[in-house]
């Protein structure tokens, strides 16, 4: 099982280590992006062809928003150059960065990596993103409040649309806790998230956005103490929770299911989890109705594949038999 957290107990854990550690904000950020350019690197996208003319390097854009999640892809395209790489460029969304991307932009500069501001030269941004090899994803992060907006909204809307592949730090720029879908997000081939995981990954609205989620760990204690908002059940799990029964088991010894019956007209995930039990082979089904729905339910055998249909006013002696 892995824990799921939300935006706020990321922040919260963010500056607990700091305090705890006497961790300065930028270590924090550059042993990120260490480990973040350390998955990037092996990646297909970015591979490098044996004997390749450096021209014919990958080219590795970074969308960098005005904040720390801005500041940790300017910290990846440092790491990339620090490892060889030269074909680097960052298109910035913010013209005011917050402090720490301000300081991870003056080590870029000095480097010679190219920078591009959307709003200062927008044509010269869009042949960057056009043509880069992998769109490294930092223009929101967990801090998001809202929908996205101004020149994020507009670069992530015309990243998206480019068709480039998206490498996303953390999370989906545009994807956030208590976000419906229809707003604007820019989907990811790949998000990069640095455990403890976040748990709008996982979210409907944003699941599909997100890709193939890769965990980024060592970022965070191991044994940092976490108020998880969700458990991801995971493969590895499963064989505990639900153990495989004896090949000469009866149905006495494979488990037992309660179901509950829902509304009038929404019957129908009554017999769908009834028969989904049935075929993951339940010893013992039990199908519960409130009196109103139960002679509906009781005449109808097709929906419910043999279960025993009981009154919930017999629950307690159901379970206990």
């Amino acid at each position: 099982m892995r824990s799921l957290v939300a935006a706020a107990e990321a922040a919260r854990l963010d500056a607990a280590i700091q305090a705890d550690c006497a961790l300065p904000p930028l270590l924090l950020m550059e042993n990120a992006a260490v480990r973040l350019w350390a998955a990037l690197s092996s990646r297909p996208e970015l591979a490098l062809r044996p004997g390749a003319p450096p021209a014919e390097e990958p080219l590795l854009v970074a969308l960098a928003g005005g904040g720390n999640n801005g500041g940790d892809a300017l910290a990846v395209l440092r790491q990339a150059r620090f490892a060889g790489r030269r074909r680097l460029a960052a298109v910035l969304a913010a013209d005011s960065p917050g402090e720490a991307a301000a300081l991870q932009l003056a080590s870029l500069l000095a480097m010679g990596i190219r920078l591009v501001s959307w709003a200062g030269a927008r044509a010269e941004a869009k042949g960057l993103i056009a043509g880069a090899d992998l769109l490294l994803d930092g223009l929101a992060g967990t801090g998001l409040r809202g929908p996205l907006r101004g020149a994020v909204a507009e670069l992530a809307a015309f990243a998206a649309a480019s068709g480039r592949p998206v490498a996303a730090l953390d999370l989906p720029s545009g994807a956030g806790d208590g976000m419906e879908a229809g707003r604007l997000v820019l989907p990811a081939r790949l998000t990069l998230s640095i455990e403890p995981r976040k748990l709008a990954l996982y979210a409907p609205a944003f699941r599909e956005a997100s890709g193939e989620i890769l965990a980024i760990e060592g970022v965070f204690p191991a044994d940092a103490v976490l108020r998880p908002a969700a458990t991801l059940l995971e493969d590895g799990d499963l064989p505990r929770l639900a153990p495989r029964p004896a090949a000469g088991a009866h149905k006495g010894e494979r488990g037992r299911l309660a179901v509950f019956a829902g509304e009038i007209g929404a019957l129908g995930a009554a017999g769908f989890a009834v028969r989904a039990a049935q075929a993951a082979s339940a010893g013992l089904v039990g199908l519960y109705a409130r009196p109103g729905l139960f002679d509906r339910i009781s005449g109808d055998p097709r929906a419910l594949g043999g279960a025993v249909v009981r009154e919930e006013a017999a629950l307690a002696e159901g379970l206990a038999a």
